[in-house]
């Protein structure tokens, strides 16, 4: 079993809305964010996400798993009529996949 921790992180200097992460990884279990999946996030702000994958004998056979999570979130809306100069807005997301090992439960490994 590997336990996942996945993180998005506001890196921009403006709010993101709707901020979320994915991942597509057959097999993991649902995704259990804090503060919420989506979220509104303010630079500097996180989501926090947990999730585990059984690793199978197809995975142990190929010697690796590759597993890729996406952030995506909506930057704020600016009236191109009345732009707020000189400020300069920057929306980014940033997404970390941190694997963790589970403690072996069955008593061997198998």
């Amino acid at each position: 079993m590997i336990g996942y921790q996945l993180i998005a992180t506001n890196t921009g200097n403006v709010t993101l809305h709707g901020a979320s992460i994915t991942d597509a990884l057959s097999g993991l279990s649902a995704l259990n964010c804090e503060p919420g999946n989506p979220w509104d996030l303010l630079p500097g702000e996180g989501i926090l996400c947990h999730a585990s994958y059984s690793v199978s004998h197809t995975d142990g056979a190929a010697g690796s798993l590759t597993n890729i999570a996406t952030g995506s979130a909506t930057p704020p809306t600016v009236d191109p009529l009345h732009p707020p100069l000189p400020i300069t807005h920057q929306a980014s997301i940033t997404v970390a996949t941190k694997p963790r090992p589970e403690p072996d439960t069955n008593a061997g490994g198998k």
